[in-house]
């Protein structure tokens, strides 16, 4: 009995629900011209947006095609940013200490690399500062190999005073042992005299006198003019000051003592004298170091000349940058005779030592 009841019941609250159902308004259709899209959606798509491009501004002093410059070159350098080329066979070097870098009160590292840092060139270890070629030329600077065409920088801030053929005689035009070079006269100095740069050897340059540039500017591109063996970048730098007669005097100076080393990088700097106390000239020194086999040269102190000057602080006869930290010998033949002292090229620093005839080298010694 209760079973049928039961049924009864169910079957009643189907009867409900359906015609419940029934009486539900259906949701009216739409056609698509009748939709209002948001403020957010556009019926076609937008434009994208470009990304940003960094681009390197381009300084007031640019050289342009209409303004004629003091080169044989058919046209003028365009002053952009360098593009590397194929990667030199040189040896790896890290970047470079903030210019200006000074680890302590006499040293200065005022300038920059004139070569961009990824073609890792090093001076040319034959035709170092005071050495000897061609039989009697004394160097007064430093020579940087690469390929025709790379790109040269200047090495700091200041006004190009010369460019062109003729900076050995003066005479615009003429040729002469520097080739096509170019000469800056620095916003800075050392000691109340003006800093001045030289870049010899150039196949073009990319500026003129009066020009004003920057650090990292190109100022022409390596070449072969000149009196060169090959293709390379002569670099000199020099202190300046007027003379009594009111005109600029140059000295020159090493350039490993105003560029700035690499990173974790140093330099040996020394005084090999006599027995009596006098620099030897164009004297061997052999210099190797004890934790890469690689590095081991035969070098030379300094030629004794008019046009070689020592630093005001050091003294020197010897320098030997872009040396990795670390432990080196240096052997000095001293009349067929071998002297040999460790020394620690610490990172950023200057090491020095000094060498004097039959006594050797002094221990600890000091400029």
């Amino acid at each position: 009995m209760r079973l049928r009841l039961l049924r009864g019941w169910l079957l009643g609250m189907v009867v409900l629900l359906t015609a419940a159902c029934g009486r539900s308004t259906p949701m009216p259709s739409v056609t698509p011209s009748e939709i209002t899209p948001s403020p957010s959606y556009s019926p076609t798509p937008a434009e994208p947006t470009p990304t940003p491009i960094a681009r390197i501004p381009t300084p007031a002093h640019t050289v342009t095609a209409s303004a004629p410059l003091p080169t044989p070159a058919e046209r003028p350098l365009a002053v952009v940013f360098p593009t590397p080329g194929p990667t030199p066979e040189t040896p790896w070097r890290p970047p470079m200490y903030p210019v200006p870098w000074a680890p302590t009160p006499h040293d200065h590292f005022f300038l920059s690399r004139p070569i961009p840092a990824f073609y890792g060139a090093l001076p040319v270890i034959d035709y170092r500062y005071g050495g000897v070629f061609f039989a009697n030329e004394v160097h007064t600077g430093i020579d940087i190999p690469g390929e025709p065409g790379t790109p040269v920088l200047a090495a700091g801030d200041g006004q190009v005073i010369w460019a062109g053929y003729g900076l050995n005689s003066g005479r615009p035009g003429e040729p002469g042992p520097y080739g096509l070079a170019v000469m800056i006269r620095h916003n800075f100095g050392w000691q109340g005299q003006t800093l001045y740069t030289v870049y010899a050897h150039l196949s073009e340059v990319a500026v003129k006198p009066g020009q004003w540039v920057q650090a990292g500017a190109p100022v022409g591109r390596m070449g072969n003019t000149g009196h060169t063996t090959g293709p390379h970048l002569h670099f000199e730098v020099r202190l300046g000051a007027l003379n009594d007669k009111g005109n600029v005097v140059f000295e020159t100076y090493n350039p490993e003592l105003w560029l700035v080393p690499p990173v974790g990088w140093g330099l040996i700097v020394g005084q090999v004298l006599d027995t009596w106390g006098q620099p030897l000239s164009h004297n061997i020194v052999y210099l190797v170091s004890l934790e890469d086999e690689d590095f081991h040269w035969r070098t030379y102190t300094y030629a004794r000349s008019r046009l070689i000057h020592s630093d005001p602080y050091y003294h020197e006869n010897y320098v030997f940058g872009d040396l990795p930290a670390g432990r080196y010998h240096v052997t000095v033949d001293y009349y067929g005779s071998f002297y040999t002292q460790e020394l620690e090229v610490k990172p950023g620093q200057v090491t020095f030592f000094r060498f004097k005839g039959r006594s050797g080298f002094e221990a600890n010694a000091q400029p």
